[in-house]
């Protein structure tokens, strides 16, 4: 018996609205591959490891900027007295570490 489209649908949402699970048959699996389910679960999940790799990204420069900092404020305790001498030292120092510590 082939299973159309709308018939699908209304299994698919009476399960979600009792919130209970199911189980498809190859006939339904063959229907949502027709109707592109599987293209959009794909580009979904492609979506998700992005967001996943950007977030560990951005914390590991967190964590490397908050290490930087710390390791500055031991070697230099005081700040200079003019901001641009003191930035320009920052920047020198950081430059001179090396690639995997900066953020």
């Amino acid at each position: 018996m082939a299973v159309t489209p709308p018939e699908l649908m209304r299994r698919i949402y009476r399960k979600i609205e009792q919130g209970k699970g199911m189980t498809l048959t190859p006939e339904d699996l063959d229907l949502l591959a027709e109707m592109g389910a599987l293209e959009t679960m794909s580009a979904y999940t492609a979506d998700y490891v992005k967001r996943q790799a950007e977030e560990r990204q951005a914390a590991l420069k967190t964590d490397r900027q908050a290490a930087m900092d710390a390791e500055w404020q031991r070697i230099h305790p005081r700040p200079h007295s003019d901001t641009e001498v003191e930035r320009a030292a920052r920047r020198a120092w950081e430059m001179c570490q090396p690639k995997s510590r900066r953020p």
